[in-house]
């Protein structure tokens, strides 16, 4: 039915995306970073354990090529330094520096924002109902996977 489209619509519409870019267009201007790399420093200030380029992009949804162009950018600018794996001499490690925990603050600050204007009007009730939802579909999203 129509509210199956209209969840449909909302998991694949760019309208999520496209809301983030804007609440993080200042912040790329400010700092002079592309898409890919504000997306890369606000993953790394805020999961340093997912932080080898390969949990990155599986947890962004982005391309391991986009991924590495970002780390370049972010090495290049000092806004992350990487450290090699002890046990595994080809992985590397990253991590945001002092310098850059400023930005990914600001970027936390502004996801806050959008967060709570997001969420305006919803209970607590209602967003603890949606999580369980969302975390149901992510699982059934991914037996489907498993199948396929």
């Amino acid at each position: 039915g129509l509210m199956d489209r209209k969840l449909e619509l909302l998991l694949k519409g760019n309208a999520f995306c496209n809301m983030v870019e804007s609440f993080n267009a200042d912040l790329r201007k400010r700092y002079g970073l592309k898409k890919n790399e504000i997306e890369v420093l606000f993953f790394l200030g805020c999961c340093s354990e997912c932080n080898t380029p390969s949990k990155v992009a599986s947890m962004t949804q982005m391309t391991r090529g986009h991924v590495s162009q970002a780390i370049d950018t972010l090495l290049d600018r000092n806004l992350i330094t990487g450290v090699q794996d002890e046990r595994d001499r080809r992985s590397v490690h990253y991590f945001v520096t002092d310098e850059a925990k400023v930005i990914v603050r600001e970027l936390e600050r502004s996801h806050d924002k959008m967060e709570e204007r997001l969420f305006e009007g919803i209970t607590s009730e209602e967003r603890e109902t949606l999580e369980r939802i969302i975390l149901k579909l992510s699982s059934n999203m991914e037996e489907i996977m498993k199948e396929m």
